[in-house]
């Protein structure tokens, strides 16, 4: 096999790829979620920049039994939103490349990605809160 033989096969399952893509897009429900997750993302990151800004020694965890046990730069917020678009970018992928055979686990992949992202949600709000 040569080089033009393998980038013949690498275009051709990108068009592939492509044309799947368009498939999703079409999709009005899995198009939703998409949208909404990634809304919901983006109000954890101008939460995180608008309530809390760039301040230094942010209490980044509370506990029940010992009260704030960890601390930290503003910076180290940004992990929760970084993950949540992880998610995002994985589960959905993997959702448009199974949607074909399995739409339902297509369907449930992006239900969960929103899921993930309400729960990231609500534990930026709890950062927030015990940051005010």
């Amino acid at each position: 096999m040569n080089l033009n033989q393998c980038f013949a096969i690498f275009y051709q399952q990108l068009s592939l790829a492509k044309q799947l893509f368009r498939l999703i897009i079409a999709n009005w429900t899995i198009s939703f979620l998409v949208i909404v997750s990634l809304l919901a993302n983006l109000l954890i990151f101008i939460l995180f920049l608008v309530k809390i800004g760039f301040r230094q020694n942010i209490p980044l965890h509370y506990n029940v039994y010992f009260g704030i046990n960890l601390m930290g730069d503003w910076y180290q917020l940004l992990v929760i939103p970084f993950l949540g678009l992880l998610v995002i970018l994985i589960n959905s992928t993997v959702a448009t490349f199974i949607y074909l055979k399995e739409r339902m686990l297509a369907y449930f992949l992006v239900g969960s990605t929103l899921a993930i992202q309400i729960l990231l949600l609500l534990a930026g709000l709890a950062i927030v809160w015990l940051n005010t």
